[in-house]
């Protein structure tokens, strides 16, 4: 199921890393590629942290504070985004 989501939102991601202003101020290659350099070390750094949070709290409270964190990160993710596009719309008016 990880591996099937992350399928569906690599796409997704690129389209809006490659709308930001610092990827159109880099070049889409530059900016594409700081991109993917950040997505690999997230991909190894996030399976240690997952680790020592097990070695720490233990495999169900892992998971629920892994929970906690990707809704609280979404949200965060969400209202950023929103924030965004409504400064950008204030701008064009």
């Amino acid at each position: 199921m990880l591996g099937l989501a992350h399928t569906f939102s690599i796409p997704s991601q690129a389209a809006c890393i490659a709308e930001t202003k610092i990827v159109k101020a880099l070049g889409t290659g530059a900016g594409m590629g700081l991109f993917r350099f950040w997505e690999r070390v997230g991909n190894v750094a996030g399976p240690l942290f997952l680790g020592c949070l097990m070695a720490w709290a233990g495999y169900d409270q892992a998971v629920v504070i892994l929970g906690l964190m990707t809704v609280v990160c979404t949200i965060g993710f969400l209202l950023i985004m929103a924030l965004d596009k409504r400064r950008q719309k204030s701008r064009r008016h």
